[in-house]
């Protein structure tokens, strides 16, 4: 099998996952196209999606939106900084 060895279907979902993630798929429909139950199964494919590749810059993103966290924001930007002021 072309020195392919330890090759199961699983590789092949993993694979998927990673393409679609990394094309852009929003990952709460990639969670629903795995049948993943959990968001957190769902998130491990976060680091290689363009928009979450940081998923800490994610997260202070929700934060901001919410209000919380007050305090400087590494990862947002000015607009998005000035936006959680506000609120």
């Amino acid at each position: 099998m072309a020195g392919v060895h330890d090759y199961t279907i699983h590789d092949h979902r993993h694979t998927f996952a990673v393409q679609h993630a990394k094309a852009g798929m929003p990952l709460h429909l990639l969670q629903q196209q795995l049948g993943h139950k959990q968001i957190s199964t769902g998130m491990r494919y976060a680091k290689y999606h363009p928009e979450y590749g940081e998923v800490s810059v994610y997260f202070e993103r929700v934060e901001a939106s919410f209000g919380l966290n007050r305090g400087p924001h590494p990862g947002l930007t000015p607009a998005e900084e000035e936006e959680a002021r506000k609120d």
